[in-house]
C-alpha cells in the first residue's frame, strides 16, 4: 500500500571487492588459498562466499557441475538431448541452472577479451573447445531467450533445447 511505501527506503547493497571478501574470510579462519577460490566464485556476493567457504561439499558440487556443463556443449547432440530430458523433468531450479551456464559463458568472454582477473572458473573443457568472443555472443543470446521462455512457462525441454541444441 501507498502508506507503507511512503515510509520505506530502498537500500542497495553493492558487490564487495574480491580482495575485501577474501580478507574477511581469512579473518574467520579460512585458509588464504580457500578464501581466494571462494572469493573468485562469489563475485562480490558475501553470502555466497560465506556459504561456499563453510560448506566444502557445496563448493565441490558447484565446481563439478560447472565442469560438466562446460563439457556438455561439445558433446554429441544425443548426449545433450539426454541431459535435457533429465533436467526438464525437474522444472524447479532451471533458471538457476541457466545462471550457471551464464557464468561459464561470461568466463569465456572474459578470456577472449583478455581479463583473466574477472574469470570465475578454472580453465575447463568449455574453454578448450568452444572459446572465443564470436562463438559466445550468439550462445549467450540463446541463453537469455531460454531464460525468458522459462519465465513465461514455455515447456522446459523446448527452452533448454533452444539453448543447447541450436
Amino acid at each position: 500500500p501507498a502508506t507503507v511505501q511512503s515510509r520505506t527506503q530502498v537500500i542497495r547493497f553493492g558487490l564487495v571487492p574480491r580482495r575485501e571478501l577474501e580478507a574477511g574470510l581469512e579473518t574467520l579462519g579460512i585458509s588464504k588459498q580457500h578464501a581466494e577460490r571462494v572469493g573468485q566464485i562469489a563475485r562480490g556476493r558475501p553470502g555466497v562466499a560465506l556459504f561456499m567457504a563453510r560448506d566444502r561439499e557445496a563448493l565441490e558440487e558447484f565446481q563439478g557441475a560447472a565442469a560438466e556443463r562446460g563439457a556438455l556443449l561439445t558433446r554429441p547432440i544425443h548426449l545433450r538431448l539426454q541431459w535435457i530430458e533429465a533436467r526438464a523433468k525437474k522444472k524447479e531450479g532451471l533458471i538457476n541452472e541457466l545462471q550457471l551456464w551464464r557464468e561459464l559463458l561470461r568466463d569465456e568472454l572474459m578470456r577472449a577479451i583478455g581479463t583473466p582477473e574477472l574469470i570465475t572458473f578454472d580453465r575447463n573443457e568449455l574453454s578448450n573447445n568452444v572459446s572465443g568472443f564470436k562463438n559466445q555472443v550468439p550462445r549467450i543470446k540463446r541463453l537469455m531467450e531460454s531464460e525468458d521462455a522459462l519465465r513465461h512457462h514455455v515447456d522446459p525441454r523446448l527452452a533448454l533445447e533452444h539453448f543447447l541444441c541450436v
